[in-house]
C-alpha cells in the first residue's frame, strides 16, 4: 500500500512539465497556481483529521480516500490525453490535490495500528522502505513509457500505483476504537497485542 500511494504521487513530478510544455502556461501563473494547490492540501489534512475524530475510522477514511483519488486522478489523465483546455485540467488538478494530500497523513496513523506494540516500529520502518521503492521506480517507468510514446500517454502509468494502494486499504481491518465504540483492550480482535505478554 505504502509503494502503491508514493508509485501514485510521483506523478505531481511531471505537472510542471505538464503545465510548462503542453499546456505553455507562464511561470508566474503556474507558481501561483502551486500555492492555491498547496492552500488545498492543508485545508485537506485539517478536514481529514476532523472527520477521522467525528465520524469514521481512519483505514475506512483511508479506503475511501484512495477510491476518489484513483477516480479524479483517471479523469485528470483522461483530460491530458484528450487535450482538453487548460482550464479544467486546473479545475481537475484542485479537486484531486484535497483528497491526495490527506493519504500520507492517514496511512502514517493507520500503520500502526495493523500490528502489535512490539512490531509497529520495525513496521513502519519495513513501510518507509516500500515508500522509498516507490517513489524511486515511479519515475524510471512513467519516464520510459512517457520516452517511448508521449507525456499524455505515460501519465496513465501512475494509476497502478493508485489502484495498487486501494487493493491494500481494502485489505485493512482493526476494531472500532476511539469512535464511540469500544476500546482497544475491549474490543477482543487485538486483546492480546494490547495487554500484557504471557511469560
Amino acid at each position: 500500500m505504502w509503494g502503491g500511494i508514493s508509485f501514485g504521487t510521483m506523478a505531481m513530478v511531471w505537472i510542471p512539465d505538464i503545465y510548462v510544455d503542453v499546456f505553455h502556461l507562464h511561470s508566474d501563473v503556474f507558481h501561483s497556481l502551486m500555492f492555491a494547490i498547496l492552500g488545498f492540501s492543508i485545508f485537506s489534512v485539517l478536514f481529514c483529521a476532523f472527520v477521522i475524530d467525528k465520524f469514521i475510522k481512519p483505514e475506512n477514511f483511508l479506503f475511501y480516500a484512495l477510491g476518489v483519488v484513483t477516480f479524479i486522478f483517471l479523469w485528470l489523465a483522461i483530460t491530458l490525453y484528450a487535450h482538453q483546455v487548460v482550464e479544467r485540467f486546473i479545475i481537475v488538478h484542485c479537486l484531486l490535490a484535497l483528497p491526495m494530500g490527506t493519504m500520507f497523513s492517514v496511512v502514517y496513523a493507520v500503520t500502526p495500528r495493523c500490528f502489535p506494540e512490539n512490531l509497529r516500529s520495525a513496521s513502519l520502518g519495513v513501510c518507509g522502505f516500500w515508500k522509498y521503492i516507490g517513489c524511486i521506480i515511479a519515475p524510471l517507468i512513467g519516464g520510459y513509457v512517457m520516452n517511448k510514446e508521449n507525456i499524455e500517454s505515460g501519465y496513465f502509468v501512475y494509476t497502478i500505483g493508485f489502484i495498487i494502494a486501494l487493493f491494500g486499504s481494502a485489505n485493512i481491518f482493526t476494531p472500532d476504537v476511539g469512535v464511540g465504540k469500544l476500546s482497544s483492550a475491549e474490543s477482543g480482535y487485538f486483546k492480546v497485542f494490547d495487554s500484557e505478554p504471557v511469560l
